[in-house]
């Protein structure tokens, strides 16, 4: 910037009909406010997929709670149910029957809490992928904006203009 300015001041004492186009001129970015504004950048869109990460995380913690409490709410009715049955005094055969359909009973729910689970993986990977590819194709962009000494536009920053 001083730079700038003292050319500005030659070109005044020494060259005054070169002055006004030299002053319509934008300057541009030093190299200085570049890096602070390519580092905060990068601060910034790192900080954004933590963020993500971190809710990611949350709702895995409750689905897993949520998964326990149906689990555990389903083994105690399966235990009301088996103390009726038995309280009818069945015989071998009927008794393994049972125990066998209660064992395949419970490995379906445990299948099925499974699938919700790796279902929620996959999506959360999907949008930590797709938040990481969006972040790549503006940081193109941002250098881009960068390298011309530009200031780039405020909606390439990580959650412009995504409304809250």
């Amino acid at each position: 910037m001083k730079t700038a300015s003292l050319f500005v001041l030659f070109l005044a004492l020494f060259q005054p009909s070169l002055l006004s186009a030299v002053e319509t001129q934008p300057v541009g970015m030093t190299v200085v406010e570049m890096k602070k504004l390519h580092f905060e950048f990068m601060k910034a869109q790192k900080s954004e997929v933590k963020a993500v990460e971190h809710q990611q995380k949350m709702q895995m913690d409750e689905l897993k709670a949520s998964q326990r409490a149906q689990l555990r709410e389903w083994e105690e009715k399966e235990k009301t149910a088996l103390k009726d049955f038995t309280a009818k005094k069945p015989k071998g055969p009927e008794m393994r029957s049972y125990i066998q359909n209660r064992k395949e009973r419970r490995n379906a729910l445990l299948k099925l809490q499974q699938d919700e689970m790796d279902k929620k993986r996959q999506d959360h990977t999907n949008q930590i992928n797709r938040i990481r590819y969006d972040h790549s194709v503006k940081l193109k962009t941002f250098m881009d904006h960068l390298s011309r000494k530009e200031k780039p536009p405020e909606n390439l920053w990580p959650g412009a203009g995504q409304g809250g």
